[in-house]
């Protein structure tokens, strides 16, 4: 007697409908499980001719997309009112598509409008992002859009190192709107204002109704400089040291806007209030001809950089003068009689500005832009102010050539005797190199003498000389010191300048800059720092920290003080403050992962071996179940097992050749995973010999490649334009994760039922493959190092990982597996409606053979 054997005997033909009937049936099933951030919430759909048409007429787009335009068709402002909704404070909106109509002069716009209110606010919410779609008139410069809005709700999430950032809880569509603004084709430094309007569609009585919102923008379309004699006028009588750096090239406009970036501090002058200033929405031309938005505020903090409020603005346009090696630009005031906000208008222009780099920094002069400012204005005139100096707060090493920087505080840090003092004892340990950019930067924790703690980070300006003030050899009971060279990697002590910020809010930072001693083997870090206190330079400070060795081991962190050597009862004086870090130098955070990645790798490789032994040992008592295991899906695992094999024993060459050893967690990471591959191929041989490809797998084939085909283009249509673009996006690992649907798709083809696959192998290996995006959510949450489990060597498959496909791939994987294990129980067909389980195929039945 020969043991029971299966074969496939056709019920009935099934008819190319049916197969059609079973793919529309197959599709929104498929696609919900594989897609299903693709059925969330969308925009409200609102009526543009009942809220636009009178002010700008709908027009039909021709398809022609405006790729250059949609560049400069973007502005940013301040905004007012909006009560029940946000408070006031910045806004801006961009542009993402731009497409040509019927009607000449008419261009459809689809942008987004986003509001960020103040956030000293008690409101709730903080941010609002409309996505808006309308047409402009290129004639009238009228726009009007409506759409609805995104609105966020934020929480602010401070990560290892004391790195803080906000994340995103929740996003929902709830406001409709219709927003309004006069934004004309051509501009000058007069008509560079916008005004508009965005007001809410919904009842009154609403809850999601807000009031108006009134906007208050600079426009930069088609810029025409219209004062560029009466800057040159202006600027004619002021000099700029014969040291002051050129620009090189052709192009000033390559280095301009990164010489004007961030906040700038005007000296103090009675009757002018205003302390810090900044340049934004800086537009250069080709000749070197600028124009720009300035704002004014009395505060350092990083958030007004943003604010354009009527008086305490300028808008100007100047031009960059290469032989006399400056900058000269002429200011009109932003004016607001109603006081509203958003109805202010531009004044008269007679505000001068000249600007020169300078060529040689020091602790005390590093700004990488010094000027004067001054009124053309008679002294007894309204608005008359008499010339002020100021100076960028932002460090200005290396921007141009021809710079050099003098270190001018080892005297002070000699005096110091911090050099003497003696480091904490770490052995033998490494201590990173002195010119190690990534391994001197790190975020701290500052405390003070209260307990208050703040937050901020170090980081490095400056390595080596480059200037004629050497290291004595006082620093050095031992050794002769030379100057640090790239070349030179075994230096000892190091010249070092460094920037120190931190703040207790993120909003009102600290800022100090210092200057020292650096040394290499014992990891001490010796400075003299200087802060601006209101405006008053205070360089009292000693700044001490204790770097740790590169393989720190528990409970050994960065430490240090800050410290003012200045008299208690003077005004400058300051308790000191402690700091600590726990700094993961680069190798040390790479060697963190890799220890957690591997060991994962060193627990699912055994256990898969042990799944996939446990399904050989199945068919071998249940061997009719051969028929009905789907070839393709045992070819996906086993394809997945091989894949990895290539770069490890690559890997097992190259790092042989380079380093002369090989780890035993790497050997036995590739030996665990050539089980596993030779023991899944023999299960897919054996299904193989059993049946070959049957009809039933020609038609399950058939089936999923479309649907794999229809993956990638909608995974590419979905992440092309977002941030997820720059990580490799690898389809493959999307398959291999769902494993199983081949099994799903041959099971209802052949309504096979029976237990033809081990529930601890099915279950299993969805377990495994979910184990490293279930690892990455929770590191991604508990804000571990933002390294990708996939570039890493103990699991090089391609992933798709995001904190959303983190959830998602886990929850279908389970899901198949019930599905699955639903149709061993109850029939492969046994998913689909009742009409839908009779239609003709293929159905295994167990025979009996001589």
């Amino acid at each position: 007697m020969r043991p029971k054997a299966s074969i496939f005997i056709s019920l009935n033909k099934q008819s190319s409908m049916d197969i059609q009937k079973d793919q529309c049936l197959l599709f929104p099933f498929i696609i919900l499980f594989f897609f299903p951030p693709l059925f969330s919430s969308s925009p409200i759909k609102i009526s543009y001719t009942d809220h636009c048409d009178s002010m700008v007429p709908h027009s039909t787009p021709t398809g022609n997309l405006l790729v250059d335009s949609s560049s400069s068709f973007q502005f940013d402002g301040y905004f007012s009112g909006g009560n029940k909704l946000l408070s006031s404070g910045y806004f801006y909106y961009y542009t993402e598509h731009m497409y040509m109509t019927r009607t000449p002069g008419i261009i459809q716009i689809d942008g987004t409008l986003v509001f960020e209110g103040n956030t000293s606010s008690n409101q709730a919410q903080k941010r609002a992002s409309f996505s808006l779609s309308g047409f402009w008139s290129e004639n009238t410069g009228e726009l009007c859009m409506v759409g609805s809005d995104q609105v966020e709700h934020n929480r602010l999430v401070c990560t290892m190192g004391s790195v803080c950032r906000t994340r995103s809880q929740s996003t929902s569509f709830v406001h409709s709107v219709v927003f309004r603004l006069n934004y004309p084709k051509n501009s000058n430094i007069s008509t560079s204002l916008v005004k508009g309007t965005v007001e809410s569609l919904d009842p009154v009585d609403s809850q999601n109704y807000f009031d108006m919102i009134s906007v208050l923008a600079y426009a930069q379309m088609n810029y025409s400089y219209a004062m560029i004699s009466e800057v040159r006028d202006s600027c004619s009588s002021w000099g700029v040291p014969e040291n002051a750096l050129g620009i090189d090239g052709s192009d000033p406009c390559s280095y301009l806007p990164s010489l004007l970036f961030g906040r700038f501090m005007l000296d103090i002058i009675p009757g002018f209030s205003p302390r810090f200033m900044n340049f934004n929405r800086i537009q250069c031309s080709e000749n070197g001809k600028i124009h720009m938005h300035i704002s004014f505020f009395n505060s350092s903090g990083y958030e007004h950089d943003k604010m354009h409020i009527p008086d305490r603005s300028l808008v100007g346009e100047g031009f960059w003068d290469g032989e006399k090696k400056k900058l000269c630009l002429l200011a009109c005031p932003i004016l607001d009689v109603q006081d509203s906000g958003t109805n202010g208008y531009v004044g008269d222009c007679t505000i001068g500005f000249s600007f020169f780099f300078p060529s040689v920094f020091s602790l005390r002069n590093h700004s990488a832009t010094l000027g004067k400012t001054w009124s053309n204005k008679g002294k007894n005139a309204p608005g008359y102010f008499p010339m002020i100096s100021f100076r960028s707060l932002e460090i200005g090493i290396d921007i141009l050539s021809g710079w050099r920087y003098e270190y001018t505080e080892f005297d002070t840090v000699a005096e110091s005797f911090c050099l003497n003092e003696k480091a904490l004892s770490f052995g033998n340990k490494r201590h990173p190199e002195g010119d190690s950019m990534n391994d001197m930067r790190f975020g701290i924790t500052v405390v003070d003498t209260k307990g208050n703690k703040m937050w901020g980070f170090t980081s490095p300006l400056i390595f080596g000389e480059t200037n004629v003030y050497s290291i004595s050899d006082r620093f050095s009971d031992t050794a002769e010191v030379s100057l640090p060279t790239s070349e030179n990697r075994n230096q000892r002590l190091w010249n070092i300048g460094y920037r120190i910020r931190y703040s207790y809010d993120m909003k009102q930072w600290k800022e100090i800059s210092a200057e020292g001693i650096y040394n290499a083997e014992t990891g001490k870090l010796c400075m003299v720092g200087c802060q601006y206190v209101s405006t008053l330079l205070d360089c009292k400070i000693l700044v001490n920290i204790q770097l740790t060795p590169i393989n720190p081991e528990d409970g050994e962190y960065v430490t240090g003080k800050i410290t003012s050597t200045r008299k208690k009862y003077d005004p400058l004086y300051f308790e000191p403050l402690r700091v600590s870090s726990s700094k993961l130098y680069n190798e040390q955070e790479t060697e963190s992962v890799m220890d957690v990645e591997i060991a994962m790798v060193l627990i699912s490789l055994p256990l898969s071996c042990s799944f996939i032994l446990l399904q050989i040992f199945h068919i071998k008592e249940h061997q009719e179940m051969l028929q009905s295991i789907s070839i393709m899906m045992l070819a996906i695992l086993a394809v997945g097992y091989m894949i990895p094999l290539v770069p490890n024993f690559m890997a097992v060459f190259s790092t042989s050749l380079n380093e002369g050893r090989i780890s035993l967690s790497d050997i036995t990471v590739r030996i665990m995973t050539m089980l596993a591959f030779l023991l899944q191929f023999h299960l897919l041989q054996s299904a193989w010999t059993s049946k070959g490809v049957s009809i039933a797998e020609r038609k399950a084939l058939k089936l999923c490649l479309p649907f794999y085909f229809t993956g990638a283009i909608i995974a590419w249509f979905v992440h092309w334009r977002s941030y997820e673009s720059q990580m490799k996006i690898s389809l493959w690992g999307l398959i291999l994760d769902g494993f199983l649907f081949p099994q799903i798709i041959f099971n209802m083809i052949s309504n096979s039922r029976g237990k033809a696959l081990h529930p601890l192998f099915y279950v299993g290996i969805t377990g495994v493959r979910a184990l490293p995006h279930l690892y990455d959510a929770y590191r991604d949450r508990q804000c571990f190092p933002p390294f990708s489990s996939s570039e890493m060597n103990a699991s090089p498959d391609g992933e798709l990982y995001s904190f959303a496909w983190d959830v998602i791939i886990p929850v279908q994987g389970f899901l198949f597996a019930l599905l699955v294990y639903l149709q061993q129980q109850f029939g492969g067909r046994c998913l689909l409606p009742k009409m839908t389980r009779t239609v003709g195929g293929y159905e295994m039945v167990h025979v009996a053979s001589a």
